[in-house]
């Protein structure tokens, strides 16, 4: 069998792996003998298994491959990653924090002193401090959908302090163009298909931003992306505009100001200090016994704070988790549900009920909102009705807003304009 070359680009991207292209070496004769597969040969499979299916079909693959894999730990964990970010394309939050939590325990040994601190908002914190920048990086867990939120929260009082560009780490070339339009598609990006992420985008471009992607260029090896993201970043804003003052939303350690991170290298570059924001390293966990002892002893102090907070010493300092590598961590309080659903998810926006009858004859659908009849577009909300959570609601954002239910192989079961909806909350 000839030998295929592999690419040798390098990630730390958890579901963005997905649109990599990977030749693999010996693939069928690995299968054969029942071997490990490598990291690539997976990848292989699942691509190849999941074309042209929908996001149903290929979570209960995974959760079927996901059984097959039993005996490595290495391929078990990386399946856990990939099911627990499409739980988050769904709505499903609490599975998401659960099967990210059963490959990656969230304890640490690592213990903080805050005595006599007290808490704030994050988001008027960080307005505060980002009149003084001209660069401000929020990070993100890509699993957790709720990271969106606080971005999406800052866009407005950033745009009101003179920011005018958001740089996103998960928007393709193709991605930028269209959202110029006021469009996001399949086409936009991997993470974007997640609703709360469109939703940071359509209400971005709304206000007037110029939206930029960053993280498409080939690389092949870790500091060579992080080396091209720099340049990139730095060539569609800075470069052609002195005074621009730009935010970008990036994932996990691009936050850091190290020389070997994007925001140590945008520093670099633009001879100015970055303010960086981390969401990603501590977070909201699953269970209290899953959980860093440290957030159990913040989140129960400070338990009537509803939305995201910092914390603040007597002297004005923010507190960080790792204040070496980035200015401050945001501390989300524990989720709260209605009818399975996080609080933080709504946006302000109309809530319209939904029952099992959307689903018709079938156990279980998908429920997206459309902002009109053109399915090209990805939907701003989406959620799972099945025997489990047999009725819920979606969130719109016009009256004009078409709600869409499709069953796992993607055949549509009804669509119906949301402002003619004859479902009822129940009593």
């Amino acid at each position: 069998m000839k030998k295929i070359k592999k690419s040798r680009t390098k990630t730390i991207k958890l579901i963005s792996i997905f649109l990599l292209t990977f030749a693999v070496h010996s693939l069928a004769q690995a299968i054969e003998q029942e071997s490990e597969l490598s990291i690539g040969q997976l990848v292989f499979k699942i691509r190849e298994e999941q074309k042209g299916k929908n996001i149903l079909f290929k979570i209960q693959h995974l959760e079927t491959l996901l059984k097959s894999q039993e005996e490595s730990e290495k391929n078990h964990n990386f399946i856990l990653q990939f099911i627990a970010t499409l739980y988050s394309y769904t709505g499903q939050h609490l599975h998401a924090l659960q099967t990210w939590d059963t490959a990656f325990s969230s304890q640490q040994s690592k213990t903080y002193q805050l005595q006599d601190m007290h808490a704030t908002s994050a988001v008027k914190y960080v307005v505060k401090q980002a009149k003084k920048h001209n660069l401000v990086l929020i990070n993100e867990a890509h699993h957790i959908a709720q990271h969106r939120v606080f971005t999406h929260e800052l866009l407005k009082p950033l745009w009101d302090t003179g920011f005018k560009y958001l740089a996103v780490e998960a928007l393709t070339l193709a991605g930028e163009e269209l959202i110029a339009k006021g469009w996001v598609t399949e086409e936009s990006g991997e993470y974007t298909y997640e609703t709360l992420m469109v939703n940071m985008l359509l209400e971005a471009q709304r206000i007037g931003y110029k939206i930029i992607a960053y993280d498409y260029k080939p690389s092949k090896s870790r500091e060579e992306r992080e080396d091209l993201a720099a340049d990139t970043v730095y060539k569609k804003t800075f470069a052609t505009d002195k005074n621009a003052k730009v935010l970008i939303h990036v994932g996990y350690s691009h936050v850091k100001e190290t020389q070997d991170r994007l925001a140590g290298k945008l520093e670099k570059l633009t001879k100015s200090e970055a303010f960086t924001v981390s969401q990603a390293y501590f977070k909201e966990p699953y269970s209290v016994s899953s959980s860093h002892s440290t957030y159990n002893l913040i989140t129960t102090k400070f338990s009537k704070m509803l939305n995201p907070y910092i914390l603040v010493s007597k002297d004005n300092l923010a507190w960080s988790d790792s204040s070496e590598e980035y200015d401050v961590s945001i501390i989300w309080p524990r989720s709260q549900y209605l009818q399975g659903r996080p609080i933080w998810v709504s946006l302000n926006r109309d809530k319209v009920m939904i029952d099992r009858r959307v689903c018709g004859t079938k156990s279980t659908c998908l429920v997206e909102v459309y902002s009109d009849k053109n399915i090209q577009k990805l939907p701003t909300d989406r959620i799972v009705i099945d025997e489990n959570q047999p009725s819920s609601f979606v969130y719109i954002r016009s009256n004009t807003d078409y709600v869409r239910a499709v069953d796992i192989d993607g055949n549509e079961l009804t669509m119906f304009l949301a402002s003619q909806s004859t479902y009822q909350e129940e009593q």
